[in-house]
């Protein structure tokens, strides 16, 4: 394993233009969610495909405001509307631990198909560690995920890709009050959570503790690794 290194970086975006230069470059970002970094990437000048495999969101996303270079569609990961070596860098941010377990590696694969030689696989994923993770664990414990995510890109990307870079780097969230929090929670699409599980006196007394003079601030270490070199077979 590589020695690690850290970036300092406020943001996704920010990490990964200190890493790449996509102005030019054709990109799926798979399990875009909201599509913020499919837009972020096409305002840098790639040319960007979200793809989802929630209907609801893929809907919205379809629906938004058009953005130069940038194109949405309804997908899993393991089955990309796209054509054998069309593209330079595949995306996921976030999203492999969000997979069934038995779909990582084929989804690892399929990014690898879509591919062309010179191509990247740029995978992002939220460590089990840090105070919005303990925020979060008591309602939606995401540790066996997110291990099953590591275990597979340990075992299955040495197969398909001769490089691998690793990076660290420390986000902050931050909400004005835990009913921003709380809303924020409660309307995601792709995975859905009653009330009551999120507002708990366990998950408040949390929440509070991060109190500051700017809000509630807590911090997410992201693990970021960087694949290149497609092999053979």
């Amino acid at each position: 394993m590589p020695e690690r290194q850290t970036l300092e970086a406020a943001s996704d975006i920010a990490a990964l233009d200190q890493l790449l230069a996509v102005a030019g470059l054709d990109l799926v970002d798979v399990g875009c969610g909201a599509g913020k970094l499919s837009r972020e990437l096409a305002q840098r000048g790639a040319r960007v495909l979200g793809v989802d495999p929630d209907a609801l969101q893929a809907a919205k996303n379809r629906e938004a405001p058009a953005e130069e270079g940038l194109r949405f569609a309804e997908a899993p990961a393991i089955a990309l509307p796209l054509d054998d070596g069309s593209q330079d860098g595949v995306i996921m941010s976030r999203s492999l631990h969000h997979m069934a377990i038995d779909e990582m590696e084929p989804a690892l694969r399929e990014a690898v198909r879509v591919l062309r030689r010179s191509g990247f696989l740029y995978v992002l994923e939220p460590d089990y560690s840090g105070s919005y993770w303990d925020l979060q664990k008591s309602f939606n414990n995401e540790s066996p995920a997110r291990l099953a995510a590591l275990e597979t890109l340990d075992r299955a990307a040495p197969v398909l890709f001769g490089e691998m870079q690793e990076y660290w780097y420390d986000l902050s969230v931050s909400f004005p009050d835990f009913e921003t929090y709380l809303e924020a929670t409660l309307s995601r699409t792709h995975v859905k959570f009653e009330r009551h599980r999120v507002d708990t006196p366990q998950v408040r007394a949390r929440f509070e503790a991060a109190r500051g003079e700017d809000g509630h601030r807590f911090a997410q270490p992201v693990r970021l690794r960087l694949y290149r070199g497609i092999k053979n077979g």
